[in-house]
């Protein structure tokens, strides 16, 4: 019981994650390509509720971050500036879901920018770009299991239904696949490609890697599931009133 409510509990985070990176537009504070070059590098601001004379607030916020004097990589918390949180406000343009027009995000401040996790070395923001850069890997990750399931089925279905030479080459080629030590054979794809890959060709490439690399299981479970459906009376019925093996 308490291995299921554990389950059940990484389930809803897992959940949780996924849809806050499906959502990016929404929970990115701001635009991940937009620059501000006067704040290179920043740490990640602290969120306070309790602020330097000990007074409590409602609203959280953050210090404004100031250079320290004598250093020019080194930040410190200007006690004097605050920026609170709000929700709900309007900022840059996205579309939710690569859909819907929208200004509207989960939090920000008026005329400052909060920087959670940081900024890089153009001033924008290091959340904004991890939550957007994760919907690339999402998608990344689910084409990829797409690609493997449909080969796995095509493959799966041809050799437990027609069986003969078909099932021993596709099974055999499913076998190869399987011992294969994948580590080293994608070293060597990466030796024979060139070193300049643009990135709509890269994210392709990790695609059919991914789908190429696990088909071969998914098929050996389809293939068992077809040899037992194919010898049922209902097929057997419909392949005497003469269907079509489609």
């Amino acid at each position: 019981m308490r291995a299921g409510h554990a389950i059940s509990r990484w389930l809803v985070l897992l959940v949780a994650l996924h849809a806050i990176v499906i959502f990016a537009g929404f929970f990115a504070p701001y635009d991940p390509t937009e620059q501000e070059r006067k704040n290179p590098y920043l740490p990640p601001m602290r969120l306070h509720c309790v602020d330097s004379q000990g007074h409590f607030h409602l609203r959280p916020f953050a210090y404004a971050l100031n250079l320290r004097e004598g250093s020019f990589d080194q930040y410190e918390e200007d006690t004097a500036r605050l920026l609170p949180v709000k929700f709900f406000v309007l900022g840059a343009n996205y579309r939710l879901l690569g859909l819907v027009p929208s200004r509207w995000h989960l939090f920000g401040a008026d005329n400052e920018r909060i920087y959670l996790l940081g900024s890089d070395s153009f001033g924008r923001d290091q959340l904004s770009r991890f939550l957007y850069g994760g919907r690339i890997s999402l998608f990344t990750g689910l084409l990829g299991a797409g690609v493997t399931l449909f080969l796995g089925l095509f493959v799966g279905a041809v050799a437990g239904y027609y069986g003969g030479w078909r099932d021993d080459l596709l099974m055999r080629l499913a076998e190869l696949f399987l011992a294969l030590p994948w580590l080293y054979l994608l070293f060597a794809l990466r030796a024979f490609l060139p070193l300049a890959v643009g990135p709509l060709q890269a994210f392709f490439l990790i695609v059919a890697v991914l789908g190429m690399v696990g088909w071969a299981r998914p098929a050996r479970l389809v293939r068992g599931v077809v040899l037992s459906a194919k010898e049922r009376d209902f097929v057997r019925a419909a392949r005497g009133f003469g269907a079509t093996d489609g």
